[in-house]
């Protein structure tokens, strides 16, 4: 893929001039609702392409700035490349502009660039006033150092340079990876007329093409791609940084919401308990007490909860960095690393934000080594942290794993070969165990058949159905380490069932004289044998079904119909003298005559005969195979 793709968000206060900004950058104006022109603000998110070409396919994102749509601001920055961080020449820094700069931070966007707009109502003198208090505002922000662009959207002062440098800046950026997960938050969703379902969202990493199954979590339902488009034309595929269209199939408007997540990789876990490290805010003014009910957005979610302290019992001092717990009303999908904000219920205030540490946490008990040991999980290295996941969630395969890790697919893999190397992992099947979880599952499996073959001393085994069951992976996974069991010879096969390599099916000594005995009379009575019951009588239905399933499985017994069975050398004395007193082909009549026997019995032998390929039936006749 030569082509490359970035976002870039535009971010700043109310009426500051970032739609006019994007609109004299892309000649679009994104302010596309009706409520939007009549009150001249942003309430949704808006789109433009800054360059299409060969080379590049560069959005621009316009996220409101008004207070009350601070949640479409956050779901806008999300996945962005650069932010502008845009302040109107004539007000200055805001509360929304210092707002939008703190989230920015604590979402580590790393390239930043300050645009002031409608310099052309700005007095020279009043020029100096700006920027000083701009670098005030900005002092211990990520936009401390950001260069600074004074432009007019109107007279078109200082565009052309200020799209020269972002062009340059972003001819600087490393590419993002196509390779691995795809992962798309969806910001939007929508029905198009005679299309159907259409979500929206920046590609966070990899690639969608046509047709491809996708999940969608948290509710996991199974979709696909039936259209993808971008800035309205349709393409093959898409790839990481894409500003994305896509149409699905198999879903309803009704059940996606902003802030749910589009993926390639099955089966992955969506939580409601969180751990995190959290960097309070430095303008905090009220105490966050335990169990605040607070707001949590990462990605293009925003979901209402709690938070849960283990060292204290109340946050009130600004730029604290703490580890904590988030309880969540819903779940959602994250992963680790993902970055957040923090906000309160009510009133309306940033706590903090940071990183997620552990995306499926278990309640912890409250007390300062708690906080500790997240601390320590933070710090953790991508083996420990790989080690953890395959102990947490045995089976995953390296989409699920890139996904949980968030590390670069070259990085992960050369990990993987190096566990797999120094003898911490095995992969089996191209989904990956730890050598101490297949240690603990072969005691287990030791331990459970010998007591099955103890309890079913007639069965070959355990069903394999069963044993999936028991191992409590996804049924690939399972049968994937069963298969590579009976590799290693811990265990053997017996059709559908498993087994310990030395056992052997037997009937319990209590029966077996009884059972020698009804095979004697079977065998004595020939082809003209009664009710199966009255060979193998058992007071205990269950015992005689057993017994009559591992004398059909040990072929002493040949099964004409449900009732009806034939001692396994009389079977097959009748077919060889058959055959030795017919031609190549003989008639039903020709069998009842040389076997003696009544169509009770002669139908369901000659059937099955068919059944086993001795006999082909054609019409009236049938013929010898072998």
């Amino acid at each position: 893929m030569d082509k490359k793709y970035y976002t870039i968000g535009m971010a700043g206060h109310i009426d500051h001039g970032k739609t006019e900004l994007t609109k004299a950058l892309t000649g679009i104006d994104t302010d596309r609702l009706k409520e939007e022109k009549e009150r001249k603000i942003s309430i949704e998110l808006g789109y433009a392409p800054l360059v299409d070409n060969d080379e590049y396919s560069i959005s621009i994102i316009d996220v409101p700035g008004h207070e009350k749509f601070i949640r479409q601001m956050i779901a806008g920055v999300a996945g962005i490349d650069i932010t502008i961080l845009v302040i109107a020449g004539d007000e200055g820094v805001m509360p929304q502009t210092i707002e939008h700069l703190e989230i920015l931070t604590h979402l580590e966007i790393s390239e930043c660039i300050i645009v002031t707009t409608k310099m052309d109502k700005v007095e020279a003198e009043m020029k100096e006033l700006l920027r000083e208090d701009i670098k005030s505002n900005t002092k211990d922000t990520i936009f401390e150092d950001a260069p600074l662009f004074e432009v007019d959207s109107l007279s078109m002062s200082g565009i052309f340079e200020l799209k020269e440098y972002l062009l340059s800046k972003i001819n600087e950026l490393p590419t993002k990876s196509a390779n691995g997960v795809f992962r798309l938050p969806i910001d939007q969703v929508f029905q198009v007329h005679g299309v159907g379902t259409v979500v929206r969202g920046t590609v966070f990493e990899g690639t969608v093409s046509m047709n491809d199954q996708l999940t969608l979590y948290p509710s996991q339902k199974k979709v696909q791609v039936r259209n993808i488009q971008q800035f309205n034309q349709s393409v093959e595929r898409s790839y990481a940084g894409n500003r994305t269209a896509l149409a699905l199939k198999g879903v309803q408007v009704k059940e996606i919401e902003r802030g749910d997540v589009l993926t390639d990789v099955d089966n992955q876990r969506v939580t409601n308990r969180i751990d995190v490290k959290l960097n309070s805010s430095p303008h905090l003014k009220n105490d966050i007490k335990q169990r605040a009910p607070i707001k949590f957005h990462t990605g293009t979610s925003e979901t209402y909860g709690r938070i849960i302290f283990f060292d204290r019992n109340v946050l009130n001092e600004p730029r604290e960095t703490l580890y904590a717990q988030i309880e969540l009303n819903e779940e959602i999908y994250c992963s680790r690393g993902d970055r957040f904000i923090l906000r309160r219920a009510t009133p309306v205030e940033t706590i903090g934000g940071g990183e997620i540490v552990n995306p499926t946490a278990e309640k912890h008990r409250f007390g300062k080594q708690t906080s500790l040991q997240i601390e320590e999980e933070s710090k953790a290295t991508p083996e420990e942290v790989l080690l953890h996941e395959l102990r947490e969630q045995p089976g995953s395969d390296i989409k699920a794993l890139e996904e949980k890790l968030s590390l670069p697919i070259d990085e992960l893999k050369s990990l993987l070969e190096k566990l797999q190397t120094d003898g911490s992992i095995v992969e089996v099947k191209e989904k990956y165990f730890t050598v101490s979880w297949i240690g603990q599952r072969k005691q287990y499996l030791q331990q459970q058949l010998t007591e099955a073959h103890k309890i079913y001393m007639m069965r070959p085994g355990l069903p394999k159905s069963e044993v999936v069951q028991r191992l409590s992976l996804t049924k690939n996974a399972s049968l994937a380490i069963i298969d590579y069991l009976l590799d290693e010879n811990f265990l053997k096969s017996d059709g559908q069932y498993v087994a310990l390599p030395n056992f052997k099916p037997e009937v319990p000594e209590e029966y077996a004289k009884r059972v020698e005995t009804g095979l004697d009379q079977l065998k004595k009575d020939g082809l003209k044998v009664e009710s199966i019951d009255r060979y193998f009588a058992q007071k205990d239905e269950t015992i005689r079904t057993e017994i009559i399933k591992y004398l059909i499985r040990n072929q002493d017994l040949i099964e004409l119909d449900n009732n009806l069975y034939l001692h396994k050398d009389n079977y097959l004395q009748a077919i060889q003298g058959l055959k030795n007193n017919t031609d190549e082909s003989f008639e039903t009549s020709d069998a009842k005559d040389y076997l003696g026997v009544s169509r009770k019995y002669l139908i369901p032998l000659l059937d099955r005969m068919d059944e086993e390929g001795y006999t082909r039936r054609e019409e009236s006749k049938r013929y010898w195979l072998k």
